[in-house]
């Protein structure tokens, strides 16, 4: 009767899928910049007596929009609004600032032109959102951090004070610790010393 020898290691399914390669960190939101904010309306000035006092108190809504929607998630706060600036223009350079800030290049909302918005506040209400959403998300990727070093995003309150912070990273802070690793041999179980494989030992 013939007998059949196997050489080698144990035979590969050559069905089997291939090792799955882990999926990069998502970035790690605090849980209130997942509750949207929804931008004031804008107001048309009724006449030009009172355009300077209406564009102060738009600027001023808007600030604390980007405020609530942003900055207190990402440990800054929105720019104030300069002496007699008109509210479009407060707007559309505010973006401008947080795009530059947060949003890599190639983010489609990078690529916006927020200074040609200034006459089109239908646009920009629309786009103004999406922009605060895509600023928190990008500033908590992790893949921004260069390898080795982590970042700290501070978490501000209503009123502007620091109530937290937050390490990010493309690896884990205990890797920067100094120690080496540990591996683990044996674990002690109901009937004394196993192996990883759950083998017992002598």
């Amino acid at each position: 009767m013939a007998q059949l020898n196997v050489v080698g290691g144990p035979l590969r399914d050559p069905y089997a899928l291939p090792p799955a390669v882990p999926a990069p960190r998502p970035p790690q939101l605090p849980a209130t910049a997942l509750v949207p904010v929804a931008p004031p309306t804008y107001r048309v000035p009724m006449s030009q007596k009172t355009l300077e006092r209406d564009n102060l108190d738009a600027c001023r809504e808007f600030q604390a929009y980007y405020d609530e929607a942003l900055c207190r998630h990402v440990g800054i706060t929105a720019p104030a609004p300069k002496p007699g600036q008109d509210v479009m223009e407060y707007r559309t350079e505010a973006c401008r600032t947080f795009k530059r800030t947060f949003l890599p290049p190639v983010h489609p909302l990078y690529k916006t032109q927020w200074r040609n918005l200034a006459d089109d506040h239908v646009t920009l209400r629309n786009l103004e959102p999406q922009l605060m959403e895509a600023c928190v998300v990008e500033a908590h990727n992790p893949a921004h951090v260069p390898k080795g070093e982590l970042k700290e995003i501070k978490e501000l309150n209503s009123s502007g004070q620091h109530v937290s912070s937050r390490f990010i990273g493309q690896e884990h802070f205990t890797k920067a610790m100094g120690r080496p690793g540990r591996r683990v041999t044996s674990f002690r179980g109901p009937h004394g010393y196993i192996d990883g494989s759950g083998r017992p030992l002598k």
